[in-house]
């Protein structure tokens, strides 16, 4: 998961708008309607290890503990913005100069 995510500004409210027991068991779509991600998203997490831990029951069916869910949005809040990841800014080679016009058009040769 990026650094910064969208879900890190709702990461609160999705905690405090959860229901239910902590032992629940969620599916991928269930998960993906509470977060209001797609479930090709998650997927791409699950993948990345970048999201909540998840439970394998066979090699088809995934499941996500609320309880694992809502630890994971709470590690996701931020206090503030001070501490914003800064973006790197690649450093480019310096250009070489540019020769100086002449006024003249260029020949070409036939």
């Amino acid at each position: 998961m990026p650094k910064s995510h969208h879900l890190d500004r709702r990461a609160d409210r999705l905690i405090a708008a959860s229901t239910g027991s902590g032992d629940d068991l969620l599916t991928v779509q269930q998960l993906a309607e509470w977060l209001m991600l797609t479930v090709q998203t998650l997927e791409i997490y699950r993948v990345r290890g970048a999201g909540p831990k998840h439970v394998k029951l066979s090699p088809q069916v995934i499941r996500y503990k609320r309880s694992d869910v809502l630890k994971w949005l709470a590690s996701r809040t931020r206090q503030s913005t001070e501490k914003k990841h800064k973006r790197k800014v690649r450093q480019r080679p310096p250009r070489p100069p540019r020769p100086k016009p002449t006024g003249r058009a260029p020949q070409v040769e036939a």
